[in-house]
Order: structure tokens, then sequence, then C-alpha cells
């Protein structure tokens, strides 16, 4: 809350995405049943627009490239 106080940075998937969604979780601890929850951020300074962001949900059959789903906000 700190860096978003007072407008000062902005989550960039929450102006893409206002009300918020289920894709928004990037922790799924390698697939695990349950776990996913949203603990990344790209942050934004004001003077930037974000018009999308989504997160990468890429994996080959069970196995993950990480225990996050990246974020991306294409410019």
């Amino acid at each position: 809350a700190h860096l978003t106080a007072g407008g000062r940075l902005t989550e960039a998937y929450r102006q893409a995405h206002p009300g918020g969604d289920a894709a928004e979780a990037t922790f799924h601890g390698y697939g695990q049943a349950g776990g996913q929850q949203a603990i990344d951020w790209i942050l934004a300074s004001p003077h930037f627009a974000v018009s999308a962001a989504e997160g990468d949900c890429y994996q080959a059959g069970e196995l993950y490239p990480s225990d996050h789903y990246p974020l991306i906000a294409p410019p």
C-alpha cells in the first residue's frame, strides 16, 4: 500500500481490469489446487495509461516454468 498510496503508482493489471478477475492470481505453486493468489504486480506511474495486462499461463503438460505466472502489460 505504501507504493500506491496517494496515487504515486498504480497497479497495471487493475487499470486494465478494474473489477478484477480470477486471472489476476499469479502464484500457483506448480499447479497446486487451491494455491492460487495474486502476489505479483506491475506498478506504473500515473503518466502511463495501461490499455492491456494479462498473466502468461503457459505450461507444458504437468511442467511449469515457475511457481508464478508472469504478468504482461504490453506497450
